[in-house]
Order: structure tokens, then C-alpha cells, then sequence
């Protein structure tokens, strides 16, 4: 039976080299002299800062694990402190149910860990084969919670209790793995370690408590909802949240109630209900007292198992039986890692399971995707943005400089090799056409082909180059669709438009054996995947769970497949072969992966790794200081007008492809010049906040039950008491990187009494609320049926309301004397988009943005105007190379503030509004680093969101290669 290899702790976070080689390690070794007496023999595996070195301990004749920094890491100090931390916290626990530490090697230059080499295969894997019988899982879960009460004892806090950190060794027992994201237990007293301070917000979002996804401070009783977690999934097999995707998951673990175990698993006995319900309550007190109490429930609970039956005796033959039950699932996969030691000790070469290796091939500040692997497996292309250029490159697998290929003008959009490796084809997209290109590898230059695309600007994704045939998945308003380009006929015609499905076909691929497409599909919700002929024919559903299975490409091996899911509780690549069904993890990153290429055999991967981090800045010239620190994404702050309190929303880190919740949680705190945020406090679930100018409130959104519109909310911050005022409300607009809200469709009356909204109940209308009234007022401006509202500012002084209206194509500012009840419409002369920005300080006239030309890196030319009672609109700036959603008025309303790109980088600029030089606020150096929600404070300074976007390519090798 083939298994998973010997697993050692894996480490977490990101790489940015490839691990050690195994002649470094051995120097190192070398060099600290009295640890010389480790042998290293292989590379175990590679994590996210390091990797697992199987050797031999030749005092003791035992094998050991040695664990390393990847080289990048090396420069960072919290790698290295991360690492230390680990052993020092996993040294001070002598259990048989964890991981043992044996040494920490000091080589003068790079930390090494010498552990436990841990024989066996993770309860991950075991769960991708299926769920395990009761009696098998309480036998697990005790001893996992008997680990874990044993490290609590000690003062230490896991905090990433998941399956992946537990393995089922040779001998049928459990080891808990990973505690280099280990806390100490406030409630515990001292204790003797204390990991890095920049890591006190960490885990698998999937597993995390709701205390700990919050970023508030954490007990043992959080390892007890992430073991409650881990057990419903061993009893159910699934999670036992709902979400999208992992914010969606993390913000339910905060506010829903879990699935119904019960339902969907029956046979699991009441009072084994009742305690995983106990594990997962929301608050930490309700939760059982400790890890003990959980054993001592547990085994009562085993004890009943056996009375009743289901366990069987020790004296009876179907008991027998039954312990041979548990037993099996319990060896299943050990056997083979007990294969692979014993043919490692005998010389023999068994390797019954693929060992993968990682190392990052393209990691600049620059975007890089879509990349492919040349059919000879010597070459890597893929694109790279930078400067604002989107350029097709080529490097080879085994490093050097990347070369240019030479395209035609316009932007590269994607790209594939021809069977024989001597062509590229690529799309370029030129104004609203686009155009399949071939030209030589490695040259590029004059077109050898060329064939047109459909009309528009669709996206287009080039898949295989089978024949003269090159597959390409098409983008439109419809979904995703296969089509083909006959190269020698020069067309473009759809393959899957006459297929007969049920659901939405998103991502495709095509084998070039025999032409069998492999794609996901969505029904009702859930995304699976599948797999047909080229005509739709002998159609095969492939994955059949509510995780989502998405991107999946054809590995080159046999029946195999590679794709992106959440099955482990985070977005990972996995890879299951359609004949025997087996599923097994590829990688395990906080990062997202998407697979790109595979070499035809398979045994050479590329794809592609995206992270996303935003804190919040006071940003002063040149100088800035972060006031936010914790694990997933700040954003979209609104401060007070003294600027003592500031709400933001905390997202979850944006892939390439913007996949995410709009709701966020809704956090407040305040704020001091320089000084990080004080005690920042979940308020709940919404997204784009405005604080009300005297402080004491906030108005946000949640996206309404019909999924088209927003509910807008307003929150007392003293008494949390929450009032919805419309429940279809407009959805503000919102750009992705830099990320910001285009504009508010809420406003605040200048003394905070009042709120004004833009509504679409019966066609666009602005209604006010007045704070503590049962209803809206009746409304203030009604749009006609060619009109649609966006955008609101209340003067100052109170007396008028700005609105922004588009009318036939053309944009309006509409002013409304609130005493009067009169309004008048001023026309903005262009056709760009159009964001409201607020009024002068004497309410004498109101700041409007108007985009003119925008460019390919998303930037545009605009005019600022000012649009003044009754009826005029002046430009009073002209603004090159602007982030039009960023664009703010600074406090005193004399300047506006921007986000501008150039030379591919992003800074904050300040302009007076009567004209002057800008004044730079940021001096950033950085490609993928930019700045958003722009909030001005009284002092003059600037709150903003600084966000750094890294889209890497990485190879994946199948050892041996």
C-alpha cells in the first residue's frame, strides 16, 4: 500500500529560496563540531521558512530529523527566532504523544533543530481517504487531547492544532507536531519560552478559535475549539462551519452557530455530540475547563462504546474483529512509511509515494503568473508586470538571468508552448481586440502565425497546444467557456458551448493523450470537479464534498490530477488520481497556490504563490510607522473629526483573483500619533465603516439577503446597539490594489444627528434617518428611470446634500438646499468614472474627481473640480497617473491627497487645491506596495492602509528528478 513518506514537523510561513542542500547541512554540521556526530542522508520535505532532513544519530544508531531555515529566511530575524522558539517550547514537553526535540545546534551562523523522527502519516491524509470509525476516532481524539494537556500543563498554548500536525505513527499512536506557533497561557503563570512577538496572531484560519481569529489574546481554551474542530471532521467529515472561502469561514466561526452534528452524522452517540458541541462554543468560559476534563469525558465515553457493543470486548471474537477494524485504519499508510525506513536501513530504493520538493523560482516585487513549463522541462515562461509593462519571459529550470521574448504591442495576457518547444503562443490584447500570436521561443519578434480572437475584451486563458490545435478558456459576462484556435485554418471556435450540464463550468484542461477535458464546476453552491470528453460526452464527476476543488490541470502522471482547494482547511495545492481515487496534499502554505504547468511526465510543477498583507499607517512625509500588526488585512479606516477614534475593517489577504467575502470584521480603537492602535475592538460583521463625526457612532454595510443589495447598519459605540435603516441600500463600488471603496453611498449630518442614504426600494432615492427615529424620512431626491444615485456629501454647515447622477451616459452633480428643499443639477463635462470627495470648509462649493484616460496599469489621468451653488463646476487640478478611489481631502478640505504610480511604484501625494507642487507623503521604494483608505487626522498626518501584494512562481520537483 503506498503512503505518505515519513513526516517530520513541518514548518509554516514562506519561503523565499530553496531549502539547503544536503552538503550545506552536513557542513554545518561539520562545523559545530560537537554535533558532527549527525549524518545526514535525504530531504524529507520542504515548508514554508524551512525544511526536513532525515539523518542518523551514529552515537546512538537512531534515525533523527534535522530541521533547517530556507536561505531567505536566514535574513529575516523572526525565522530564525520562530525556529528557537519551537524548540525551546517543544523541549520542555517529554510526552509520548508529542514530537520530542533532542538538540538545538547553534553553528555560528544558522540554527539547526535535531528532533524525533516521527514514522507515520498525518491524520490529514488519513481523512482524504475517508471518515474513520468512531471507536478509531475517539482512540485518536484522546490522545491528542492527552498531548495537548500535557503542553498546557506546561504553560504553553499550541495554537495550530489542525490534522496536518498530528500524525498516526508506525505503532498506531498519535505525536502532535509544529509548536513554533506555541504561546505562552496568560492564565498560566510563568513559563519558558516566548516565541516572536510579530507571530502572536497565527494558525490555520479553518481551526482557529474565534478569539484567536479576532486577534484578541488566547488561552488553552482555544487549542480546545481547534481540537473540537478536528474531531467533528473525524466524525462528519467535513468542517463544521459554512464559508466561501477562508474569511468567509473565519467570520461564521465568529458568528454562527456549527452545523448540527447530529444531522448530517447520526450514528455519533449523543453525549460524544455534546462534548465536540462543548469544544466549539464561541466563548472561551463555556468551553470544557481543560484538556483533562476533555480525556476524562472522552475515555467514559470509549467505556460506552465498548458496553454497548459498537467497541466489543477483549474476550469476545467480535471484539476482535472490531479492534482490527480500528487497528487497520489506524496502520493504514504506516505500513508503507515502516516500508520506506526498512528499505532505507537494507540500501533498497522502495519509494511507494512521491516526495515533493519546493523552491521558489521567480520571486521579484514585480507580479509574475502564468507561467509554463517547456515540453523538454528546461525552460520556464511566464509573465511579468512590472514598470507597469506586462512582458512574456523565459528562464531555465536549473536558474540563470530570464530573457525577453519579443511581443507585439499591447499587454500579454497568457501564453503556452507548441508541442516541439520551438514556439510560444501568446495573446495580446490591443484597445477591445485580441489576438492569438506565434512567434519563436526564444526569440519572439516577427509573428509566425496569427489568428484573431472573439470581438471584445474578454479574458482569454491558452491551456494546451495539441496538433495544430491551441485549447484557450474564454472569460465573459456568461462564465467560462472552452474554445479552440485552429492554427492552420486561422479560427476561433467554442468547444463547450453545445455541452449538457446542470451547473457552471468555471476552470478547464485538456490531456493531450487522448483530449479528455478536466474542469470545476459549480451546482448549487458547491464546486467540484470533472471530467468529460472533448464533445461533453461520458461526463464523470470527480470530487463529491462541500470543499471547493478549483484550477485543475492534468499532472502528466497517468489519470492524475492537480488543483486548488480547502480541503485542509486552507487554500492549498492537492492532487487525486482518478482511477483509485487517492488524494494527498502537494502543499501546506498560509499563502494561496494556483497550479500553472507540468512537465509531460509529470514529475516537474510550476504554479504560482500569492500573499497579501495591509496594516495601518500614520504616514508624515517621508516618515511612517506602522499601528497595526496582526495576520490578516487592515483596511478602510475612518477617523473621528479629533481623530481620538478610528474604525477599520479587518479582511482576509486578496488573491490574484479577488476571491472574497464583502463582509469583513468591523474593528475600533484609538489612535495616538505614532503609537499603535490601542486595544482594538471587534464590533462586527459589516464593511465599509464612516464613523460619525462626533465619534459616538459608526454606519456600515452587510450585503442583504438577496444578494444584490446592501443593508445599511448603525451602531451606538457605547451601548452596541445596532438599527438597520435600509435593507436595499446600493453596494459601493470597490477596486482591488490599491483596495479601497470608490465612494460612499451613506453621509453623516455634520452634528452626527442624522444619517443620509442612497436607497433603491422604488427606484434610486435619498432618504435621511434621524438617530433614534423608527424609520427613514420620505425622500429627499427620486431619480427618474434613466438615473442612477452614487456618491453623497453634506456640506458643513448642514444645508446642502451632493449627489453624484449619471444620466444617458453622462454625469451630473446634483446640489439639494436641505432648507429650501430645492436642487439643481450641474453637468461634469467627460465620460470617466466620477467620485464624490467632500465639501470646502466654508461650504461654499463641493470636491468632485473625474477620471479622463485611464492606463493599463489601472492609474488615470484626472480633473479635480469644485462645483459650487447653484450651477457652476471648475477644474481647479489636473492630476497625472492618479488611483481615482484613493483620492481624499485632507482635514482643513485646502488639499486633496492620492495615490499615484510611477515608474511601477506606488506613493501618497499631496496636492494643494490652488494649485502648486505636490508634496510626497510616503517614500516608497517598492513595486507592490501600495496605499489605501487615505484618512486625514487633525494634526495634519495622514491614517492610511499600506498593503504589499507578492505573486510569485515556485517549482514543485518530484524527488529523484
Amino acid at each position: 500500500m503506498s503512503a505518505d513518506p515519513p513526516v517530520a514537523p513541518p514548518a509554516g510561513g514562506r519561503g523565499d529560496s530553496p531549502p539547503p542542500g544536503l552538503e550545506h547541512i552536513r557542513a554545518l554540521i561539520a562545523a559545530a563540531g560537537r554535533s558532527a556526530h549527525y549524518e545526514v542522508v535525504s530531504l524529507v520535505g520542504s515548508g514554508g521558512i524551512g525544511a526536513v532532513y532525515k539523518a542518523v544519530d551514529t552515537r546512538l544508531a537512531r534515525p533523527v530529523a534535522i530541521k533547517a531555515l530556507h536561505g531567505a529566511q536566514l535574513l529575516d530575524t523572526r525565522g530564525a527566532a520562530r525556529l528557537r522558539a519551537e524548540a525551546l517550547a517543544a523541549a520542555s514537553l517529554d510526552h509520548p504523544y508529542i514530537c520530542k526535540i533532542y538538540e538545538l545546534v547553534d553553528t555560528g551562523s544558522e540554527p539547526l533543530i535535531v528532533m524525533e523522527f516521527v514514522e507515520g502519516e498525518t491524520l490529514a491524509a488519513v481523512l482524504a481517504r475517508g471518515v474513520p470509525s468512531i471507536e478509531a476516532t475517539v482512540r485518536v481524539a484522546i490522545e491528542i487531547a492527552e498531548g495537548l494537556a500535557a503542553a498546557h500543563a506546561h504553560g504553553l498554548v499550541h495554537r495550530d492544532v489542525k490534522p496536518a500536525n498530528v500524525v498516526i505513527t508506525t505503532h498506531g499512536h498519535v505525536k502532535l507536531l509544529d509548536f513554533g506557533l506555541a504561546l505562552a497561557d496568560p492564565t498560566a503563570g510563568e513559563t519558558r519560552i516566548a516565541p516572536p512577538l510579530s507571530d502572536a496572531f497565527a494558525g490555520t484560519p479553518h481551526y482557529m478559535a474565534p478569539e484567536q481569529a479576532a486577534g484578541r489574546p488566547v488561552t488553552a481554551r482555544a487549542d480546545l475549539f481547534s481540537f473540537g474542530v478536528v474531531l467533528f471532521e473525524c466524525l462528519s467529515g467535513r468542517l463544521p462551519f459554512r464559508g466561501s472561502n477562508a474569511y468567509d469561514y473565519v467570520r461564521r466561526i465568529q458568528s454562527d452557530p456549527p452545523i448540527r452534528l447530529d444531522r448530517i452524522a447520526p450514528a455519533v452517540p449523543a453525549d460524544l455530540a455534546r462534548l465536540v458541541d462543548a469544544c466549539l462554543e464561541k466563548v472561551p468560559a463555556d468551553r470544557p475547563a481543560s484538556a483533562g476534563e476533555v480525556v476524562a469525558e472522552l475515555r467514559r465515553i470509549a467505556g460506552g462504546l465498548s458496553s454497548s457493543g459498537i467497541g466489543g470486548n477483549a474476550e469476545t471474537a467480535g471484539a476482535v474483529r472490531r479492534r482490527t477494524h480500528v487497528q487497520r485504519w489506524l496502520w493504514a499508510g504506516a505500513l508503507g512509511a515502516m516500508a520506506i525506513a526498512l528499505a532505507w536501513i537494507a540500501g533498497r530504493d522502495a519509494n511507494p509515494a512521491p516526495v515533493w520538493m519546493h523552491r521558489p523560482f521567480v520571486t521579484t516585487s514585480a507580479e509574475e503568473f502564468e507561467s509554463r513549463i517547456s515540453p523538454d522541462a528546461q525552460w520556464v515562461s511566464f509573465i511579468s508586470s512590472a514598470a507597469g509593462l506586462t512582458e512574456l519571459k523565459v528562464r531555465r529550470v536549473d536558474g540563470g538571468d530570464a530573457q525577453r521574448v519579443a511581443t507585439s504591442d499591447g499587454t500579454v495576457v497568457s501564453q503556452v508552448w507548441s508541442p516541439d518547444g520551438a514556439r510560444i503562443a501568446y495573446v495580446v490584447r490591443q484597445a477591445s481586440a485580441s489576438r492569438l500570436v506565434v512567434v519563436p521561443a526564444f526569440f519572439g519578434g516577427t509573428p509566425v502565425a496569427s489568428v484573431a480572437m472573439a470581438a471584445g475584451s474578454a479574458p482569454f486563458k491558452l491551456l494546451r497546444w495539441i496538433g495544430h490545435i491551441v485549447y484557450v478558456q474564454v472569460s465573459d459576462a456568461r462564465g467560462r467557456s472552452l474554445w479552440k484556435v485552429d492554427l492552420d485554418a486561422g479560427t476561433f471556435q467554442p468547444v463547450s458551448a453545445a455541452w449538457r450540464v446542470d451547473g457552471t463550468p468555471e476552470e478547464f484542461d485538456v490531456r493531450p493523450a487522448d483530449g479528455r477535458v478536466v474542469f470545476s464546476m459549480a451546482i448549487a453552491g458547491q464546486e467540484d470537479l470533472w471530467t468529460a470528453n472533448l464533445d461533453g460526452s461520458s461526463m464523470r464527476r470527480v470530487t463529491n464534498d462541500q470543499f471547493f476543488e478549483r484550477h485543475p490541470i492534468w499532472a502528466g502522471r497517468d489519470d492524475t490530477v492537480i488543483y486548488q482547494t480547502n480541503r485542509s482547511g486552507q487554500v492549498d495545492l492537492w492532487e487525486t488520481s482518478l482511477s483509485s481515487g487517492r488524494s494527498s496534499p502537494l502543499t501546506s502554505s498560509p499563502t494561496v497556490e494556483l497550479p500553472d504547468s507540468t512537465s509531460p511526465d509529470g514529475r516537474l510543477v510550476s504554479f504560482q504563490q500569492t500573499s497579501q498583507a495591509a496594516h495601518l499607517w500614520i504616514v508624515d512625509g517621508a516618515a511612517g510607522r506602522q499601528v497595526t500588526d496582526d495576520a490578516l488585512r487592515d483596511s478602510s479606516p475612518s477617523v473621528a473629526r479629533d481623530g481620538a477614534r478610528v474604525v477599520f475593517q479587518r479582511n482576509p489577504a486578496v488573491t490574484r483573483e479577488g476571491n472574497e467575502s464583502l463582509d469583513a470584521v468591523l474593528f475600533t480603537g484609538a489612535i495616538q500619533r505614532g503609537q499603535p492602535v490601542a486595544a482594538p475592538r471587534a464590533l462586527t460583521d459589516g464593511f465599509a465603516p464612516i464613523v460619525s463625526p462626533d465619534g459616538r457612532r459608526i454606519a456600515y454595510h452587510r450585503m442583504a439577503p438577496d444578494g444584490a443589495h446592501a443593508a445599511v447598519f448603525v451602531l451606538d459605540l457605547s451601548s452596541d446597539q445596532k438599527t438597520q435603516v435600509s435593507s436595499t441600500g446600493r453596494v459601493p463600488g470597490y477596486a482591488t490594489f490599491p483596495s479601497d471603496w470608490t465612494e460612499p453611498h451613506v453621509a453623516w449630518a455634520p452634528d452626527g444627528a442624522a444619517l443620509f442614504v442612497i436607497d433603491e426600494s422604488q427606484g434610486w432615492v435619498v432618504r435621511r434617518y434621524v438617530i433614534g427615529a423608527s424609520a427613514p424620512d420620505a425622500p429627499l431626491a427620486q431619480a427618474d428611470a434613466q438615473e442612477v444615485f452614487h456618491g453623497l456629501s453634506v456640506s458643513p454647515d448642514g444645508r446642502w446634500l451632493a449627489l453624484l447622477v449619471s444620466r444617458r451616459g453622462a454625469s451630473f452633480a446634483r446640489l439639494i438646499d436641505l432648507e429650501q428643499r430645492a436642487s439643481r443639477d450641474v453637468r461634469l463635462e467627460g465620460s470617466g468614472s466620477t467620485f464624490m470627495r467632500g465639501w470646502l470648509a466654508d461650504s461654499q462649493g463641493v470636491v468632485v474627481v473625474r477620471s479622463r484616460v485611464v492606463h493599463e496599469d489601472r492609474s488615470a489621468d484626472v480633473d479635480v473640480l469644485v462645483v459650487r451653488p447653484p450651477d457652476t463646476a471648475d477644474v481647479v487640478l489636473r492630476l497625472a497617473g492618479v488611483f481615482g478611489p484613493t483620492t481624499r481631502l485632507d482635514g482643513a478640505a485646502r488639499a486633496i491627497y492620492a495615490t499615484v504610480v510611477e515608474a511601477g511604484v506606488h506613493n501618497v501625494v499631496e496636492y494643494p487645491l490652488k494649485g502648486g507642487r505636490g508634496r510626497k507623503m510616503t517614500d516608497n521604494r517598492l513595486a507592490g506596495v501600495t496605499f489605501a483608505g487615505l484618512a486625514p487626522l487633525p494634526d495634519g498626518t495622514l491614517l492610511a492602509s499600506r498593503a504589499e501584494q507578492k505573486n510569485d512562481i515556485w517549482l514543485m520537483a518530484m524527488a529523484g528528478r
